[in-house]
């Protein structure tokens, strides 16, 4: 771009300072427009996350149980149930369940299993922050740790057996400690 002697200087940076704005406005509007729907609105619904398999067959037996040697049914899983020094482990080795934040996603348990869930952590002394729909069904009640909270996780299932399955956070918010993402499976 040619420049016109007469004119000035500030003129020139003023016409780079548009340029930059205008750059910073569309880049800006780029990112706004591919962004998760929920960004900004709280706390961060589940985006695409993949159900778990669910672990058992079409009549309800754990698929990777063996088979017992005498009676042909599922041998008994012994890491199912903790014993009492086990529990006591766990839940001392997590921090507060208030100092813990957790958001609740129905995933196909129903608005009722849900509220069963929000008011069982409630009575554990859990933050719940948010609780919202899932985009993906889960056949089972999981509980999704975020980097670190881990603990956390393992704790919550020694505090209340109900919640059995416990895997790593891949694809929801990592502003929340625990997202407890609620199946068919739940009882009360």
């Amino acid at each position: 771009m040619r420049r016109d002697p007469g004119e000035a200087r500030w003129r020139v940076w003023r016409r780079r300072v548009f340029g930059v704005f205008l750059a910073a406005a569309l880049g800006i509007g780029l990112f706004l427009s591919f962004r998760p729907s929920s960004f900004g609105e709280g706390e961060e619904v589940a985006v695409q996350e993949e159900p778990t398999e669910d672990p058992r067959d079409s009549r309800g037996n754990n698929r990777d149980a063996t088979e017992g040697p005498d009676d042909g049914e599922p041998a008994e899983d012994e890491s199912e149930g903790l014993t009492q020094q086990e529990a006591d482990e766990l839940i001392g080795a997590a921090r507060d369940p208030e100092e813990t934040s957790v958001q609740v996603l129905d995933a196909g348990g129903g608005s009722s299993a849900t509220t069963a869930v929000e008011a069982a952590l409630d009575d554990l002394g859990y933050d719940v922050v948010a609780v919202n729909a899932s985009r993906t069904q889960y056949p089972v009640t999981t509980v999704l740790y975020t980097e670190g909270n881990d603990a956390e996780a393992e704790a919550l299932r020694a505090r209340d057996e109900r919640f059995t399955e416990i895997a790593p956070n891949e694809r929801l918010s990592d502003g929340v400690d625990i997202h407890v993402v609620v199946g068919p499976d739940w009882a009360e």
